[in-house]
């Protein structure tokens, strides 16, 4: 029996336990993305570009435009 079979054979419940991780993992980038959007919306950021930031980076999007703030105005 090599290493991995006795791995697997003492494994336990720990497939259920990292599918369980994984789809907290989903929920959160989909909650960023959705988070994310509604924030660029009301900062005047660009909307695309930050939903797709918080698919990539996760929840950290949503940090990240907090911390820019609203989008400055150019004056003429």
């Amino acid at each position: 029996m090599t290493s991995a079979d006795k791995y697997l054979a003492t494994a336990g419940n720990d497939g259920a336990v990292s599918m369980a991780i994984w789809a907290l993992i989903i929920f959160a980038t989909v909650a960023s993305m959705a988070i994310a959007e509604r924030m660029a919306r009301a900062r005047g950021r660009s909307v695309k570009g930050w939903v797709w930031t918080a698919a990539i980076v996760g929840p950290l999007s949503p940090l990240a435009l907090y911390a820019l703030g609203n989008r400055p105005i150019p004056v003429p």
